[in-house]
C-alpha cells in the first residue's frame, strides 16, 4: 500500500505540472501534450495521411482551397502554429484536422459544397479543432486513462491478465472527438469565417445537405454521421451563433461567392477515379500500372492509393495487395524472410502467368495465424499479396495467381466520372428541367442533393448548375 500511496503523490504533481490555458477559452485545463509535440504529432501523421490517400492532382484547386484557409488564418487564437491545407483524393465526404496545424478536407466532400461561404465554415471548424486543442485533450485523457489503469493494476493485481484488453478499449474510447469539442468546433467555424467576412449561415445550408446524405436506417452511417451531432442540430446552432457574432461585427454584407467557388471545382473527379483501380466484372483493374487480378464475389474491398484490403465474406481471411519496397526480386524477398516476427517454412520461386515471382508460407509468431505471400515482378516493380488465414488452406490461393497483364484498350482507357458546372438552359423546377432530358427520378435526386437544392426548387434560366458526366 506504501507505493500506492507515492504513486498517487506523484499522480497529482504530474497532474498540477500538466495544467495549461486553452488559447480559445482562456481556462486552466490539464494537458499534457506540449505544442512542440503537436506539431512533430502532426508533421509524423501527416506523411502517413498523404501516402494512405493520396494529394488530388489539381494545383488550381489546391492553391484556392489554401487562400481561403489562409484568410481564416488572421482571426484564429494560435498565430503562431504553421498551417497547411491539403486536398484528399478521397471519395469519402469528410473533413479533419491533426494537431500541430494540418487541415485536410476530401474531394468527396468538396464536390458537395457549393459556394466559397461553405468551403470558409468547413474550414473554420477544423481549424477551431487545432485552435481549441482539441486532439491534445484527446491524448491527454488517453495518457491519464493509462495511468489509472497502472494505479488500477498495483491496487488490484488481478487486473494485470487483462491489461492488453483494457488498453485497446481505452484506445477506442478516446479514438474520436467528444460531441462537445465538435459544438464548439462549430462554433469557431462560425467565428472565423464571419470575422473573414463570410456568410456563415451557409455552413447550416451545408449541413442540410450532410442529412440529406444520411444511408437509410438498416445502412451504416458516414465517418462524419458517428461523431457529430446531428446535422439538423448543428443547423440550428450555427443559425443561433452565427447572428451572435454577427451583432458584434456590424459587416454590411458578408460573401457567398458562389460563382467563383463553382469555376474552381469544374471539371472536379466525382466519385470512384478508375485510374487509381476499379472493379468491373469480377476483377480488380489498374490502367495506370496495367494489371488486373481476381477479386471474389461479395468480399469487403477498401482501395486506396499505398494498398488494396480485402476481406473475405467468411471473415476467414485477409488479404492485403501492395506494392513492396525495391524493384529486386531477390532483395525484397530476402529482406522479408529476415523479419523476426515471422517463422517461414517454404519459399519457392515460381511464375505467375509468365512474371517471375516467389511464394513464403509462414507462421505469425505473436499469434499463430498462417501468411502465405506472393511476390510478383513486373515493369521494375514488385507487387506483393500478404494472405492471412486463420488456418493453413489456401483456399483462396488463385487470387494473387490471376495477377496478369492488361492488354485490353478499353479497360486501360477507362475514364473517370466529372462534375461540370453549365448554366441553366430554361426556367422551370429542377425536376421539369432534367425531365426534359430523360434524366430518371433517382439521378434527379441524387443531382438535386450534389447542388444543395430539391427537384422541386424553381430554377432561373442562366442558373449555374452542377451536373456528372
Amino acid at each position: 500500500m506504501d507505493f500506492l500511496k507515492y504513486f498517487l503523490i506523484f499522480f497529482l504533481l504530474f497532474l498540477m505540472i500538466g495544467c495549461s490555458i486553452n488559447p480559445v477559452t482562456g481556462k486552466h485545463e490539464l494537458m499534457l501534450v506540449s505544442k512542440s509535440q503537436e506539431i512533430a504529432i502532426g508533421k509524423k501523421s501527416d506523411k502517413e495521411i498523404v501516402q494512405e490517400y493520396g494529394i488530388y492532382n489539381n494545383k488550381i484547386l489546391s492553391d484556392y482551397v489554401s487562400t481561403i484557409g489562409n484568410k481564416l488564418l488572421k482571426y484564429v487564437h494560435r498565430k503562431e502554429l504553421k498551417y497547411h491545407f491539403r486536398v484528399l483524393n478521397s471519395i469519402q465526404v469528410n473533413a479533419f484536422a491533426l494537431p500541430g496545424g494540418y487541415v485536410y478536407i476530401t474531394r468527396g466532400l468538396l464536390a458537395y459544397l457549393n459556394n466559397e461561404a461553405q468551403l470558409a465554415g468547413v474550414l473554420g471548424h477544423e481549424l477551431g479543432h487545432i485552435n481549441a486543442r482539441h486532439s491534445a485533450k484527446q491524448m491527454t485523457n488517453a495518457m491519464l486513462a493509462q495511468i489509472g489503469l497502472a494505479a488500477g493494476m498495483i491496487a488490484v493485481p488481478e487486473l494485470k491478465s487483462f491489461a492488453n484488453l483494457i488498453s485497446e478499449g481505452v484506445k477506442l474510447l478516446f479514438l474520436k472527438f467528444s460531441r462537445d469539442d465538435e459544438n464548439q468546433a462549430d462554433y469557431l467555424g462560425v467565428y472565423y469565417s464571419s470575422k473573414a467576412g463570410y456568410n456563415s449561415l451557409e455552413m447550416a445550408n451545408f449541413f442540410k445537405t450532410l442529412k440529406r446524405l444520411e444511408p437509410p436506417k438498416n445502412q451504416s452511417l458516414p465517418e462524419w454521421a458517428l461523431t457529430h451531432p446531428s446535422p439538423l442540430h448543428r443547423v440550428a446552432k450555427v443559425t443561433d451563433e452565427t447572428y451572435k457574432v454577427r451583432k458584434k461585427l456590424y459587416y454590411k454584407q458578408y460573401i457567398t461567392n458562389r460563382k467563383n467557388y463553382l469555376s474552381k471545382i469544374n471539371g472536379l473527379v466525382f466519385g470512384e477515379d478508375p485510374r487509381e483501380g476499379y472493379i468491373e466484372n469480377g476483377y480488380f483493374y489498374h490502367p495506370v500500372l496495367k494489371f488486373k487480378f481476381i477479386v471474389p464475389k461479395n468480399w469487403k474491398i477498401e482501395n486506396s492509393p499505398s494498398k488494396v484490403l480485402m476481406a473475405s465474406n467468411k471473415k476467414d481471411s485477409l488479404i492485403i495487395f501492395h506494392l513492396a519496397r525495391g524493384n529486386n526480386l531477390n532483395e525484397v524477398v530476402n529482406k522479408y524472410l529476415s523479419n523476426k516476427n515471422l517463422k517461414t517454412f517454404y519459399y519457392k520461386k515460381i511464375k505467375i502467368n509468365g512474371l517471375y515471382a516467389a511464394k513464403t508460407i509462414s507462421v505469425i509468431r505473436n499469434n499463430k495465424l498462417v501468411l502465405i505471400s506472393y511476390f510478383i515482378n513486373k515493369d521494375d516493380k514488385i507487387y506483393e499479396f500478404d494472405c492471412v488465414y486463420k488456418n493453413y488452406n489456401e483456399k483462396y490461393g488463385y487470387i494473387p495467381n490471376s495477377f496478369s497483364n492488361i492488354f485490353d484498350f478499353k479497360k486501360l482507357n477507362k475514364k473517370p466520372k466529372r462534375i461540370f458546372v453549365v448554366p441553366a438552359p430554361f426556367s422551370a423546377t429542377f425536376k421539369t428541367m432534367l425531365k426534359k432530358y430523360k434524366v430518371n427520378n433517382k439521378i434527379i435526386k441524387k443531382l438535386a442533393i450534389l447542388n444543395g437544392i430539391y427537384p422541386e426548387t424553381f430554377i432561373k434560366k442562366g442558373t449555374l448548375l452542377k451536373i456528372i458526366k
